[in-house]
């Protein structure tokens, strides 16, 4: 008999796990790849490479995107992790353009059902001047829905 409580007690556990990792995937994360996109390499925050001409992007950054904060739109940092990310998620091609067709697929599996906040982040896929003012307003646009999301 303790062997079928046993397994019970496993075959929950498992489950949780994978119900919290399920949760958990459908968050919008703003740390890099690894390995993190080419144009990106150097650019980590802690623990990854370092040089290449970019800024150490500190942890204390991502958690701020994480949480749906609105960034400074001229702050080179921020613009430059930001168009690191969209590229390795694919928001972006290598050119810089943003990628509607990729965008309403990703944010589709975090949304759900919910057309509106669909129809709100396919809105703010607006190209700008440049790929990384692109990246920055596009972000700041979508902000609030980062911030529901990954609340």
């Amino acid at each position: 008999m303790p062997e079928v409580y046993n397994m019970k007690l496993i075959y929950l556990f498992a489950l949780v796990v994978g119900v919290v990792h399920h949760v958990n995937s459908l968050k919008i994360d703003f740390s890099h790849h690894d390995p993190p996109h080419k144009d990106c390499a150097g650019h980590g925050h802690a623990g990854h490479g370092h040089g290449h001409g970019h800024v150490h992007f500190p942890q204390a950054n991502i958690e701020k995107l994480n949480r749906g904060e609105t960034v400074d739109l001229n702050c080179p940092e921020f613009t430059q992790h930001l168009l690191c990310i969209w590229k390795e998620k694919g928001v972006m091609n290598e050119e810089g353009v943003l990628q509607k067709e990729v965008i309403t697929s990703k944010v589709s599996k975090i949304a759900g059902s919910n057309t509106e906040d669909i129809k709100k982040v396919e809105n703010c896929a607006i190209q700008q001047a440049t790929p990384g003012k692109t990246a920055i307003h596009f972000y700041n646009c979508i902000a609030p829905l980062v911030k529901k999301y990954n609340s």
